[in-house]
């Protein structure tokens, strides 16, 4: 048999309660300050950025996220070191300007390529050697700065023709798209 157990609950109410001592409100170290917050904010994002940490974006510049394997990462960023190029982005469009260029795809799927550029609204400008982006980076400069001197109207057809030479359209081709337009920017 088992054997009872009794508590034994005589005597308790003498003691009484234990004292409870008063419970002081918290302080904070410091209160929040709006106008210092501020003034912080400002000091971040004035001081100059060395050096960005890694898959960080360029100032200014819009990203999504894509999923790749790390053997892609690594091959792009192979790539990137010896194409001698900043960016994973610079290498990838590097690459794909190439491939173009090489003739690696059919005009066909060229076309398609350019168009779903353009329904996505992507401005890429793809050229076949160093030669032909410095012409077109001058003809940037030599139309701001004809604009901003009043003289554009005097070498406007000047900059359309070379800039049509570098789009590898004919000289009837070009003359004709210059008479034809009017939209004349000034």
């Amino acid at each position: 048999m088992v054997e009872k157990i009794e508590f034994n609950k005589r005597g308790r109410d003498k003691k009484g309660p234990a004292p409870v001592d008063e419970t002081k409100k918290a302080e904070p170290e410091e209160r929040f300050d709006l106008n210092k917050f501020n003034n912080q904010s400002k000091e971040r994002k004035t001081k100059p950025v060395s050096k960005r940490g890694k898959g960080r974006p360029k100032k200014n510049k819009t990203t999504r996220t894509i999923r790749i394997s790390d053997d892609a990462v690594d091959i792009i960023n192979a790539y990137k070191q010896i194409a001698n190029k900043e960016t994973q982005d610079d290498a990838i469009i590097d690459a794909f300007r190439k491939a173009i260029n090489d003739n690696a795809i059919t005009k066909d799927q060229k076309n398609v390529f350019d168009l779903l550029l353009d329904v996505k609204g992507v401005k890429a400008f793809f050229y076949k050697n160093d030669e032909d982006i410095k012409e077109y980076e001058l003809l940037k400069k030599l139309k701001k700065e004809a604009i901003t001197n009043n003289s554009y109207e005097t070498i406007r057809y000047e900059i359309a023709y070379r800039f049509g030479k570098l789009l590898s359209y004919s000289d009837d081709t070009i003359n004709t798209y210059i008479k034809d337009n009017n939209e004349k920017e000034y």
